[in-house]
């Protein structure tokens, strides 16, 4: 916890060297950093090491490179965690018969999708994953008979077989002949003549009593381009409706809104598309890209919006610095960020920002300065490496950063919004 980390940090012995694995934004970093008082000055500069030492350095410095991956490969991932509560649609593609009792066991198919995180919009169940369902109690009546199922393993498509727990809370259709009571239990409506309690053509909601804790590789998961849609008739076309739109993605930095409507998926009509095939069209693999056409309901024009899967909008300029000897030098440009479009690369120094001298300065100083502070009509002066100074216009502003599933598994996507 909290308490126990910043008493761990206070007790290391002074001079000591602690290293830490950290995540910022969506991205994992290795630190490695001296505490307790700083150090004397060195007697010689980087420049007059002997050749010997020039070998070791560079001998050390490629170990410690090496050794960082490793360590992350090392750590063992807890699982991305879909939350109770959550809840998804599936169908049966034998319906459920009306001689059904306890004990019976059903076999279904995942109609929509599950995130495992709804601020992030990965998928960790995939449409098309397989369910099954126990029918724990029946009783045929005349006129009406009641089944109540339980839900209690998943088959994710692509991926691994998990248990889970499950009851249903909801059925699409016209629920006058088939409804489903608040615990769970289905309530049908038949005549003689029926084979069924339910067709093929049910789909019913199936909500998670418990969380359930998904192990697959960084290649399994989906991203979306952080919307959420449901499906809607619109006059004799079938259209999808936006019913909510991620915070800081790709489908809020173009400007979508709840209400408005999808008519196409990448060139495909959604009049031709179910639900589940809009899901699996939609979502792809993270900083892939989907085309949109798009009625915006409360300006009445089309759109055509091209939107990124997996991304997260940052505002900055994307440029990390620490001191240097004798100025601070970027260490680290984000792709696609301003810095980069500036032509900033990693090891410019960095003399100056607008009016502001920048030796000296410490390496929260900076932060502060090149991310938050740093307004257009200010210039960076940098310099390469071997090159006169120049003066750079840069100002802070929204750029994407794809998300990396594999720094979503060293964290666990636990936490809800």
């Amino acid at each position: 916890d909290p308490a126990a980390a910043a008493q761990a940090i206070e007790s290391l012995p002074a001079a000591s060297r602690s290293d830490a694995l950290v995540e910022r934004g969506f991205e994992l970093e290795f630190l490695s950093e001296r505490s307790g008082a700083a150090s004397a000055p060195p007697a010689r500069s980087a420049a007059a090491l002997t050749p010997r030492e020039e070998r070791l350095r560079a001998q050390r410095l490629a170990a410690a490179d090496e050794a960082v991956p490793q360590r992350v490969q090392a750590m063992r991932a807890p699982p991305l965690r879909i939350p109770a509560g959550a809840s998804l649609w599936i169908r049966f593609p034998n319906g459920i018969p009306a001689e059904a009792k306890a004990g019976d066991i059903l076999e279904g198919v995942a109609t929509s999708g599950l995130a495992t995180d709804s601020r992030l919009d990965f998928l960790g169940v995939q449409p098309g994953s397989r369910v099954w369902a126990q029918v724990v109690s029946a009783s045929p009546r005349q006129g009406a008979s009641t089944v109540k199922l339980h839900v209690y393993k998943l088959g994710l498509k692509g991926g691994h077989t998990y248990p889970v727990s499950a009851i249903l809370t909801d059925v699409s259709g016209d629920s006058s002949l088939l409804k489903v009571s608040p615990g769970g239990t289905l309530v049908a409506s038949v005549g003689n003549e029926e084979l069924s309690l339910a067709g093929p053509e049910r789909n019913f909601l199936a909500k998670l009593l418990k969380p359930v804790d998904v192990f697959e590789g960084p290649e399994y998961y989906a991203a979306g381009p952080g919307l959420w849609f449901k499906t809607v008739e619109d006059g004799l076309a079938r259209r999808l409706e936006v019913t909510q739109v991620v915070a800081k993605r790709s489908a809020e930095a173009a400007g979508l809104k709840p209400g408005d409507r999808i008519l196409e998926i990448d060139g495909t009509a959604a009049s031709k598309l179910d639900f589940s095939e809009a899901v699996s069209r939609l979502y792809g693999p993270p900083g892939s890209a989907v085309r949109l056409k798009v009625l915006r309901v409360d300006k009445g024009v089309y759109d055509s919006p091209r939107l990124q899967r997996g991304v997260f909008y940052r505002k900055g300029t994307g440029i990390f610095a620490a001191p240097g000897e004798h100025a601070p030098l970027a260490s680290r440009v984000l792709p696609g960020s301003p810095a980069e479009k500036a032509g900033i690369r990693e090891g410019d120094s960095l003399l100056q920002a607008g009016a502001t001298n920048l030796a000296g300065m410490s390496e929260s100083q900076l932060g502060a300065l090149l991310q938050g502070d740093l307004v257009g009509d200010k210039e960076l002066v940098v310099q390469t490496p071997g090159k006169a100074p120049r003066a750079v216009p840069i100002a802070a502003d929204l750029f994407p950063t794809v998300i990396r599933v594999d720094a979503l598994l060293a964290r666990g996507a636990q936490k809800q919004p």
